[in-house]
C-alpha cells in the first residue's frame, strides 16, 4: 500500500439515520475515505433504501443482518463489528468504526494522519470532541458541521474517550474479537494523532493535536439521548462553551459531495416516482353511484335526458392540476444595497453570477442558477444539475427578497434586477394548490402524468409544493425523495 494514498474503510453503525446520513457520508467521502460499510442495527425508517440507492454509484455497502431482540446495545455493537470485519478480504488498509453523530477530523489530511503513524503502531487513538446544539431547538437546514459550531471545553472528562483508526493487518479473527471499541488492540500498540506513543496520562490540552472525532451528541432533536435519565444526560452533554470553526476546513469539499449524493438520490427517487405516475397508482377507484334508481336515459312527454359521466381522461383534461394555466416567468439578477451581486461560493478569483427565476403564481419559490450553467454551491442550499430550488420569505418592499439561512446569505436583502435569459421558455407552469396547505399527492401525479416532458428541475419545484400530508405519504413510499419534498413553514 502506498502511504500517499492510504486505503481507509469506515464502518458506520446506524439505526434510523435517514435525516443525517447524507451529511455524514459527504464529510467522510470528502476526506478521501475509500469505502464505507453501513452496519444497520434494525432501522425502521428510510435509512436502508436510501443507502441501497446510493450504493449503486458510490463506494458504499449495506450490512443489515438479523439481530436478536434480546441483544443489549453492547452485544449488538460487537455482533455488527464482527460481521463488518468478515466482509473485508483486503488486510492492507485501515479501519475505523463510528456512529452517525461522530465525524473524523484530521488536522491536515487523512493521508498525513496515517503517515505519522508509520509502521510503529497498530492503531491511532482519536479523542472525542463534544459539540452541543449551539442554541438550536430543532435541527436547522444545512450541513451538520456548519450548523453546530459550539463545543465543550477541552477539560470535559468524556473527551478522554477514543475511537481507534486501526491497521487491518493487526486484527485477529473477527469471531475472536471481544471488545468492539478497541478491537482487542492493547494501548501499548496505539499512537496519538500526532504520531507519538499514546498514553492515558497525556495532558488534556494535547488531546486533539493531529486529529479528533467531532461528536455531535445532541444532534438528534427528535429523540434525546436514550438513557433512563435522558433529560439530565442531554443537559450534561449539551455544552456550548467555545466557538469552534475548525470544521470549515473541509466544508467546501463536503458540500460538493453532498450535492452529488443528493443528485444520486433524486435520480433514483425520480425513477420510482415516474413509475408510480405511469402505473396510475394515484387514480381513484370508481365510487358506487348513489342514485342507481334513475336510468341513464329516459324520454317523457315534453322532455328527455341522457346521463353523461366524464371518463377519467376527460376529468383530467379539465383539471387545473393536470393542465395549469400559463404563468409569467421572470429572471432576475440579485444585488445587495451595497451594489454587490449574488455570486456562488468560490475563491477571490472566481466570479460566478447567480440568477434567480420566479413564476408569478408562487413568488416565494425561487430557482437559482449560474449564468454559465455551471455546477455551483451556495453554502448549504442543495444544488445540482446547475440548479438550486428554495423558498424565500416576503420582505417589507416589493422587488426585494431574502435568501434562506442555509444559503449563508440569510441576513442580506437582495434587490431583483430584471434580466433576460434564453432558457425561460422551457420552464413549466406549476399546478395550483388543491388543498388548504398545498398540493395533494393526486394533484402532483395528475400534473406529472400530463407533463411527460417535465425536466428534473420542474419536478423538484413541484415536490416543494406538496402539503404536509402528501409530503409524508410520498416520503414513506419513496424515502430517496424526502430531502426534496415541500416544507409548509417555508412555503407560508
Amino acid at each position: 500500500m502506498s502511504v500517499k494514498s492510504p486505503r481507509v474503510t469506515i464502518v458506520l453503525l446506524v439505526r434510523n439515520a435517514e435525516k443525517s446520513i447524507i451529511d455524514w457520508l459527504s464529510w467522510h467521502l470528502a476526506l478521501g475515505v475509500h469505502r464505507v460499510i453501513i452496519a444497520d442495527a434494525g432501522s425502521t425508517d428510510g435509512t436502508k433504501p436510501i443507502i441501497q440507492d446510493l450504493a449503486l454509484k458510490w463506494p458504499l455497502e449495506l450490512l443489515a443482518p438479523s439481530l436478536k431482540p434480546e441483544m443489549t446495545a453492547g452485544e449488538r455493537r460487537l455482533f455488527l463489528t464482527r460481521k463488518a470485519l468478515e466482509r473485508l478480504s483486503d488486510k492492507t488498509g485501515w479501519i475505523l468504526f463510528l456512529d452517525v453523530d461522530e465525524y473524523l477530523y484530521p488536522d491536515d489530511s487523512l493521508t498525513s494522519l496515517i503517515d505519522r503513524a508509520r509502521n510503529t503502531t497498530d492503531a491511532i487513538a482519536l479523542h472525542w470532541c463534544l459539540f452541543g446544539t449551539g442554541g438550536n431547538h430543532k435541527r436547522p437546514k444545512g450541513h451538520l458541521v456548519a450548523t453546530h459550531g459550539w463545543r465543550a471545553d477541552i477539560s470535559v472528562p468524556e473527551h478522554k474517550f477514543v475511537r481507534l483508526l486501526t491497521r487491518l493487518s493487526a486484527l485477529k479473527d473477527p469471531e475472536k474479537i471481544t471488545d468492539p471499541i478497541t478491537l482487542d488492540i492493547p494501548p501499548k500498540r496505539w499512537s496519538a494523532a500526532t504520531g507519538k506513543p499514546w498514553s492515558s496520562d497525556n495532558e488534556t490540552d494535547t488531546l486533539w493535536e493531529g486529529g479528533r472525532i467531532l461528536h455531535y451528541v445532541c444532534s438528534d432533536y427528535e429523540k434525546p439521548v436514550s438513557t433512563p435519565l435522558s433529560g439530565f444526560v442531554r443537559k450534561y452533554f449539551n455544552r456550548n462553551n467555545i466557538r469552534d470553526l475548525a470544521g470549515n476546513r473541509y466544508l467546501g469539499r463536503a458540500r460538493l459531495f453532498r450535492n452529488r449524493l443528493f443528485q444520486t438520490l433524486f435520480a433514483a427517487g425520480l425513477l420510482r416516482l415516474r413509475k408510480m405516475v405511469d402505473d396510475r397508482q394515484w387514480v381513484e377507484k370508481p365510487v358506487a353511484e348513489t342514485d342507481l334508481s334513475l336510468p341513464d336515459e329516459a324520454e317523457r312527454f315534453g322532455f328527455s335526458y341522457r346521463r353523461v359521466r366524464l371518463s377519467e381522461e376527460e376529468k383530467r383534461l379539465v383539471s387545473p392540476q393536470a393542465f395549469p394555466p400559463m404563468d409569467t416567468t421572470r429572471v432576475f439578477l440579485l444585488r445587495t444595497s451595497s451594489g454587490a451581486m449574488l455570486e456562488a461560493d468560490g475563491t477571490k478569483d472566481e466570479h460566478k453570477a447567480v440568477l434567480c427565476l420566479i413564476q408569478d403564481r408562487y413568488p416565494q419559490l425561487i430557482m437559482l442558477f449560474c449564468a454559465e450553467r455551471q455546477e455551483f454551491t451556495l453554502n448549504d442550499i442543495v444544488s445540482f444539475d446547475h440548479y438550486a430550488i428554495s423558498f424565500t420569505r416576503p420582505t417589507h418592499r416589493e422587488g426585494l427578497l431574502t435568501l434562506p439561512a442555509e444559503s449563508g446569505r440569510g441576513g442580506l436583502y437582495y434587490e431583483m434586477i430584471t434580466s433576460l435569459d434564453p432558457q425561460i421558455s422551457s420552464i413549466l407552469p406549476l399546478p395550483p394548490y388543491d388543498e388548504p396547505q398545498g398540493l395533494s399527492l393526486k394533484g402532483l401525479m395528475e400534473w406529472l402524468y400530463s407533463q411527460p416532458d417535465a425536466q428534473p428541475y420542474d419536478i423538484r419545484r413541484g415536490l416543494m409544493l406538496l402539503s404536509d400530508e402528501a409530503a409524508r405519504t410520498l416520503g414513506e413510499q419513496i424515502p430517496s425523495l424526502q430531502p426534496f419534498i415541500g416544507d409548509s413553514l417555508a412555503r407560508n
